[in-house]
């Protein structure tokens, strides 16, 4: 008797949607903002991308990563990353040359496509999250074999060693910069197995093992409130570090080591999982919309970059504000835009796979 379909967890479209839409609105904010209204926007928008890694870590990390499996993933998920890398810096490059000021040079395009320079752009998820999947099959086993042996103090160690110089270390040099710059701190150890040169460092396989952990239950016995209240108060914390940073000087940085951003994060996480999977599970339009943002919401992000250059200048050109009220306009302009342009591409079957990220 054939195995009865996966059913789709919808909580996590729910989550993914409202990561991609946390993205838009933190670089919108960047270009159209100005003051405490651009300084929360920013701060909340930057809990997208770790949400997405934490999403990596919920459906990936429990798999089992045998011989056999381990050729799909390969073929299915690995390599398509990897080729979908160099379809949009191919294609980021040519549109660079006809949307905005800041064309993108060949060597970039070169030293990108072999991994051997940062792409400075928002194409520096793509390397990251390589990164990320090189190593779920190491993680995924470490993970197995800890269990297996019964390894608790040996698991606490390696945990307590990734949090403190993925995230605390981190925070502590951050903080530091603005308070005692004479002062300069850093981690030595870097506790990513697999990663990239980007933004956050060793802190993407603390969100990674966070999905992971929030699959298995390890939050099950945090208060759903108590963890909504974790949340609402790091989120502050979060918001008052940045303002101390940027009041000091500093240049606005999304800090993804921040340990009040990864507390909130995850906090935030365990909530809408458990949420959206008890509130909205019969909510139809909901799972419609939700479902199709989700689907696209990796086309949306390689996308709005450019629909958004387009909007900005447009304002500029017709001497329109740009208020809160532009930027609500244009943060719908971009993920509308970004879903249709995605959708029509997404009828040439092949760019689905290699350039949309589509299964």
């Amino acid at each position: 008797m054939p195995a009865a379909p996966k059913q789709r967890e919808h909580s996590l479209d729910v989550i993914r949607a409202i990561a991609i839409i946390a993205v838009i609105c933190e670089h919108t904010s960047s270009a159209l903002l100005t003051g405490k209204a651009q300084l929360l926007v920013n701060t909340l928008g930057t809990l997208g991308v770790p949400l997405f890694v934490m999403l990596t870590g919920y459906l990936m990390l429990d798999r089992s990563y045998d011989s056999r499996y381990l050729q799909r993933f390969l073929k299915h998920n690995l390599l398509p990353l990897v080729i979908t890398l160099e379809i949009w810096n191919i294609t980021w490059f040519g549109l660079s040359q006809v949307i905005g000021d800041s064309p993108i040079s060949f060597d970039q395009v070169l030293k990108v496509a072999l991994f051997m320079g940062p792409t400075n752009n928002g194409m520096w998820f793509l390397p990251m999250i390589i990164g990320v999947y090189l190593g779920l099959p190491i993680v995924s086993h470490t993970i197995q074999w800890l269990g297996m042996h019964h390894a608790r103090t040996y698991s606490l160690t390696l945990l307590g060693c990734a949090a403190f110089f993925g995230t605390i270390v981190p925070t502590l040099s951050e903080l530091f910069s603005f308070i005692m710059p004479q002062h300069i701190i850093s981690s030595q150890l870097n506790m990513n197995i697999f990663g990239a040169d980007v933004w956050g460092n060793s802190v993407w396989i603390l969100f990674l093992l966070a999905g992971y952990a929030v699959k298995k239950g390890i939050f099950s016995k945090v208060n759903t409130w108590a963890a909504t209240a974790v949340a609402i108060v790091s989120a502050v914390f979060l918001v008052l570090f940045h303002h101390f940073a940027l009041a000091s000087g500093l240049a606005w940085d999304p800090y993804y080591a921040n340990l009040f951003l990864v507390i909130t994060a995850i906090s935030s996480f365990v909530v809408g999982q458990r949420i959206f999977t008890l509130r909205f599970a019969h909510a139809r339009f909901l799972v419609t919309v939700t479902t199709f943002i989700s689907t696209y919401s990796f086309s949306v992000y390689m996308l709005h970059f450019w629909i958004l250059t387009v909007c900005v200048a447009c304002l500029q050109s017709f001497n329109m504000s740009t208020g809160f009220i532009s930027f609500a306009i244009i943060v719908c302009i971009c993920l509308v835009g970004s879903l249709a342009v995605a959708r029509i591409l997404a009828y040439l079957r092949p760019l689905q796979r290699w350039m949309l990220l589509i299964k």
